[in-house]
């Protein structure tokens, strides 16, 4: 892995989701490092990231449409400050409902990273579509680095449609970085193209292979960083 020149920062990514309730702990302690280093390290692709995010939720109903990704992390990661965490609420839709309530503090919004705020907001974003469509939790960590790797195809609206047509099977970060078998590079595949629905199978395999070139791509950017 190329994490080493955001290890601090990465660190301090998972400690603030963490604060946030074990609800998120799955989130917290894998993917949200691997967005918080390409969202402080490559900032365009945290911005690409941040719209996706956005677009995403408002289709699926998770957030209003005058609702901002970083501002629901803002408020989740201050609002953990003050006792008001995932854990205190028996259901998760009661949780956002007392995020959207939150008086934020500008001063400390104003003191925090763009790529802290995307991170916490995006695993509760993350959270609340496994509630919704009843999903394993962690089942959806992944679904953020597809886009990353190949935007022309990973759409937020083809995404949208792939949550709503059933649970992605496998880690799709370690698909990404062919890190599965064979056997569970296949299931993935299989499940994927299956929860797309009467779609073209052909044409979501090809994309799926130029995301794990473009997920290669990224992680030789950020290796070019770590020289530096």
């Amino acid at each position: 892995m190329v994490w080493s020149f955001v290890s601090s920062v990465v660190s301090s990514f998972a400690s603030g989701l963490s604060s946030l309730g074990s609800a998120l702990s799955s989130f917290a302690n894998g993917i949200s490092a691997v967005i918080g280093a390409i969202s402080s390290a490559l900032p365009k692709l945290g911005e690409a990231l941040g719209q996706f995010a956005n677009a995403l939720l408002k289709g699926l109903g998770i957030l209003k449409p005058d609702e901002d990704i970083e501002e629901q992390g803002e408020r989740a990661l201050q609002a953990a400050e003050q006792g008001i965490t995932a854990d205190k609420f028996d259901d998760f839709d009661d949780y956002v409902a007392a995020l959207r309530s939150f008086e934020l503090d500008p001063d400390k919004a104003d003191k925090r990273s763009r790529a802290e705020k995307l991170s916490a907001g995006i695993g509760v974003g993350t959270v609340a579509l496994e509630k919704k469509f009843e999903l394993e939790p962690g089942s959806l960590n992944g679904i953020w680095l597809l886009p990353l790797a190949n935007p022309e195809y990973f759409t937020a609206a083809r995404v949208g449609d792939l949550v709503r047509g059933g649970k992605f099977s496998g880690d799709i970060h370690a698909y990404l970085e062919r890190r599965l078998s064979v056997g569970e590079g296949h299931r993935f595949e299989t499940a994927l193209a299956n929860a797309g629905g009467n779609g073209d199978k052909q044409t979501l395999f090809q994309a799926l292979d130029q995301a794990c070139d473009g997920w290669a791509d990224i992680q030789a950017k950020l290796a070019q960083k770590n020289e530096k």
